[in-house]
């Protein structure tokens, strides 16, 4: 009876040591704190042995730090973390240190069972020790070596630990060089983007000094186009390419002869004829390109005098035949060209304007691009008032 008392008990001891080594062996992410981790380590090692206290110790640049203690004996404490010291037999074995009570006391001066089990590093070697006092008196190897099981565990979560920091301090790392990476081509491409602008607008400006519009001209009809793409709710993208592309209308003036593009007196047929290539010479000049701005400067500057019933030039083309982008540059151009003072004629009041343009949609005009036209006909007084050919001439340059 005695004996099969002793046998139980083992079975419920060794059914308590798996239940000890399961709850060790399932760590998980939760354990985003190290402290936390060894903490708990420490406990199930203390239900699995039955000890008194547990230390967890590591070598730091030759040195004894222990990280971890739980429940431990004030007497036993600085057995830890003396350089000669039970840790240090630990790592120098390489292996699970075994001390009966009587030993320990011969050589310590303490009443207390040992075991001191290593903590291995990827390749094997010792980094660090437990050691748990007061464990069972008839410790049987089969503690030991769940304990050292349980070592392995506790080793390769603090790797990973390790792995994950490091990881992390490499991403946070990479992170930040490629975040300093796109400011750096967002740099360059603003400049990129602002000397691309600043060209084409330099190249309208070159032609415009032949007629006679002027800076402003250039910097209402930029602006008068993107109100109206805006108002027809196209995307940023096109908004932002119009604004841009719309510049360049007229480049094609560069090519006219001054005696008839300064004429001050009413053309005659054939210069009329002259004049109208200047949508030719402008597509001759912007074609070819890989630039999505100067695509729409060259489809632009080729059929903004073309007209909604088919009787414009160069081609007569007709309706949504006509790219949109010409359309919402025909409807700006023309609106300027009515309200600002020609060679050939005054200003005329901008209900004058309006009412001229509205007699004309669905002839000239696309009706649709008029319809946003009018509905942002409060923006746009707002853009003529802004740049006005007197104020443009005193502060200079794009806006």
């Amino acid at each position: 009876m005695t004996r099969n008392k002793k046998l139980n008990d083992r079975v419920l001891r060794f059914q308590d040591h798996l239940k000890s080594l399961m709850e060790i062996s399932t760590f998980s992410k939760r354990y985003e704190d190290r402290q936390l981790l060894l903490n708990d380590f420490a406990r199930g090692v203390l239900n699995m042995t039955q000890g008194e206290g547990v230390a967890i110790s590591f070598l730091r640049a030759g040195e004894i730090v222990t990280e971890m203690e739980l429940n431990l004996p004030s007497d036993v404490r600085q057995r830890c973390d003396d350089s000669d010291g039970l840790c240090h037999q630990v790592i120098q074995h390489g292996q699970s240190v075994v001390i009966s009570k009587d030993k320990f006391k011969e050589e310590f001066g303490l009443e207390y069972n040992y075991l001191g089990v290593p903590l291995l590093d990827v390749d094997g070697i010792p980094s660090g020790a437990i050691h748990i006092f007061g464990c069972e008196d008839d410790m049987e190897d089969e503690v030991v070596r769940l304990v050292t099981i349980a070592a392995q565990r506790l080793s390769y979560e603090l790797r990973l630990k390790d792995y994950n920091r490091r990881l992390e301090y490499e991403v946070e790392l990479r992170t930040s060089e490629l975040s300093r990476a796109l400011i750096e081509i967002k740099r360059t491409n603003d400049g990129l983007i602002k000397a691309q602008t600043e060209t084409i607008f330099r190249l309208a400006r070159a032609a415009e000094y032949r007629d006679e519009d002027t800076a402003a001209h250039i910097n209402r009809m930029s602006n008068y186009t993107y109100i109206i793409a805006k108002r027809l709710r196209l995307d940023t993208i096109f908004c932002d390419l119009i604004k841009v592309a719309s510049i360049m209308h007229d480049v094609g003036k560069i090519g006219v002869p001054d005696n008839i593009l300064l004429k001050k007196g009413k053309l005659t047929p054939e210069e009329y004829e002259v004049i109208k290539e200047h949508t030719l010479i402008g597509y001759k000049i912007l074609e070819g390109s890989e630039s999505e701005v100067l695509k729409m400067s060259e489809r632009i500057a080729l059929y903004h005098h073309e007209k909604w019933n088919g009787l414009g030039y160069p081609y007569g083309l007709k309706g949504t035949s006509i790219p949109l982008e010409a359309r919402i540059t025909a409807m700006a151009d023309v609106f300027d060209a009515l309200t600002t003072k020609r060679v050939y004629k005054p200003a005329f009041a901008v209900e004058t304007a309006i009412a001229m343009i509205q007699k004309d949609v669905g002839t000239h005009f696309d009706p649709t691009v008029a319809e946003a036209f009018m509905g942002a006909i409060d923006e746009i007084m707002q853009v003529k008032q802004r740049f006005t050919d007197e104020m443009f001439e005193e502060a200079g340059g794009m806006q």
